[in-house]
């Protein structure tokens, strides 16, 4: 059978960690603006490196927005030429309907009446020429 094992204690922390204190964390988020705003975060080395990086990301950032205004601009034009082709629609069906309405045999011959046009009409009906199946 297994005994179990004691559990180690713990060694007490050195006396030179318990002098040092943590800094609280209002002064290193106060220390860290002022360093922002003073430009002095701009001086060091790490953002020396950063820097070509840095400029990627705004010049890609630069492109995403031009992008977004382009397919804005897409976008209002595309719905302003689909009003127009509804309004073309309409149009093109009150166009079909009054030249239907003027290709009727009774317009034709009220307007040739009008004119002055005699007109004579056959006493029978129009016969139809059909092909006659082999």
């Amino acid at each position: 059978m297994n005994t179990p094992q004691p559990i180690p204690e713990q060694s007490p922390t050195p006396a030179s960690s318990v002098s040092e204190k943590p800094k609280p964390r209002r002064r290193r988020i106060g220390r860290a603006v002022g360093s922002v705003f003073s430009g002095s975060v701009l001086q060091g080395e790490g953002m020396r490196r950063l820097a070509p990086f840095l400029l990627g990301i705004a010049v890609l950032l630069v492109l995403y927005i031009a992008h977004t205004f382009h397919l804005q601009k897409l976008h209002l034009e595309r719905q302003s030429l689909e009003r127009e082709v509804r309004g073309l629609h309409i149009e093109a069906v009150h166009s079909t309907a009054r030249v239907a309405r003027q290709t009727r045999r009774s317009e034709i011959t009220r307007r040739l009446e009008s004119a002055g046009i005699p007109l004579q009409e056959f006493p029978h009906p129009v016969k139809t020429i059909t092909e006659s199946p082999r």
